[in-house]
């Protein structure tokens, strides 16, 4: 849990609670023998069960894929096929592996990447996200994001440096 605060006139105050997701990347991006790209993590909900795949998204970001084909700076793993943009059939699609009720491990899983693509996604930040629900129009509340290879970040390059300031928490 994160404790969430309300900032008036520079003073802290205790507001709500906000459940971190435990989702998180364990190998970051890597090649296969059969020109794949793969990613593998774990996920679990707040009862240390398997976190439902429909709830997650992987990505694989790297700013250089907006110069190819592609035309964007990532590209998106689901189970629903994912994203992979400009290519005819490729896809990135997630899947569970191990036992498909106990395992919290999963795998994102690229195909139809050229060897540039596949060269720039290894060099890329592999992020899962993963979200508590979603309303009718697929917006997606309670997001966590887990960042493995940011370059520059949190986020990707461009980002400030954190702070160094610290304001007291009042009781």
């Amino acid at each position: 849990m994160v404790d969430v605060f309300k900032v008036v006139d520079m003073g802290f105050f205790a507001g709500q609670t906000q459940r971190v997701m435990d989702a998180r990347i364990t190998r970051t991006a890597f090649a296969t023998a059969a020109g794949e790209v793969r990613i593998n993590g774990t996920a679990v909900d707040a009862s240390g069960a398997p976190l439902a795949l429909g709830l997650m998204e992987q990505r694989s970001i790297n700013p250089d894929l907006n110069n190819t084909r592609i035309g964007r700076r990532d590209i998106r793993a689901d189970t629903t096929g994912g994203r992979v943009e400009n290519i005819p059939g490729a896809t990135g699609r997630l899947l569970r592996t191990g036992d498909a009720i106990t395992s919290n491990e999963w795998r994102a899983v690229y195909t139809g990447l050229n060897a540039t693509e596949q060269q720039l996604a290894l060099a890329g930040e592999s992020r899962a996200m993963a979200w508590l629900s979603t309303n009718g129009n697929g917006d997606r509340f309670g997001m966590t994001i887990f960042e493995a290879g940011a370059v520059g970040g949190p986020g990707m390059s461009g980002c400030p440096a954190a702070g160094n300031a610290s304001i007291a928490i009042l009781p």
